[in-house]
């Protein structure tokens, strides 16, 4: 037996056997397809409130969309505050210095969003991913965000796969974490 590993997945090779077996059968992948046939529609705020308190649930981060993010901070600041939500997350950022996505950019993106966030009373959160441990300018942009940002502007949720995939330490990266920024895992 092999275990194929990806990003927070791991499953056997019998595993994904068995799975194309059952593809296989006449009609399945189709039906599988119309079961999870995913739109657009997203639940309101309030709905998503309604099912958290309905299960006893509350949401403690999101991760929004980059655009939305930007362009409607305080739309979406207002909304995490009708399901309950202290931390507004975004999912990732290229770090492509290249192609205009340097950490400076960053800055000047995502500084006036955590300020926002922070009027609002939410708190913005980075998730990683490995390209943050990546160098830019002789250093790694992970380090640069921690000094561009204040632990009261921006916390981390540190993605420890992702770290030790771009070569660090998820022990380290946590103590060095503790001292300040707050972070989840």
């Amino acid at each position: 037996m092999r275990i194929i590993a990806g990003p927070n997945v791991y499953i056997c090779n019998e595993c994904i056997a068995i799975c194309a077996d059952l593809l296989d059968e006449e009609g399945a992948a189709e039906e599988l397809a119309a079961r999870f046939e995913l739109d657009d529609s997203l639940p309101t705020p309030a709905q998503m409130k309604e099912q958290l308190d309905a299960n006893g649930l509350k949401c403690v981060l999101t991760h929004v969309r980059d655009n939305r993010l930007v362009e409607d901070t305080a739309a979406v600041a207002a909304e995490h505050e009708i399901f309950g939500c202290q931390n507004v997350g975004l999912g990732q950022y290229k770090f492509r210095p290249e192609e205009g996505e340097s950490v400076d950019k960053f800055v000047e993106i995502y500084g006036p969003v955590a300020k926002t966030l922070k009027a609002c009373g939410k708190y913005f959160m980075y998730h990683n991913h490995d390209h943050e441990f990546r160098k830019e300018n002789g250093r790694l942009v992970f380090d640069q965000l921690i000094e561009r940002f204040s632990p009261e502007e921006m916390g981390f949720t540190l993605d420890t796969y992702w770290v030790q995939r771009g070569g660090g330490d998820p022990a380290q990266w946590l103590e060095k974490l503790a001292g300040g920024s707050p972070a989840s895992t």
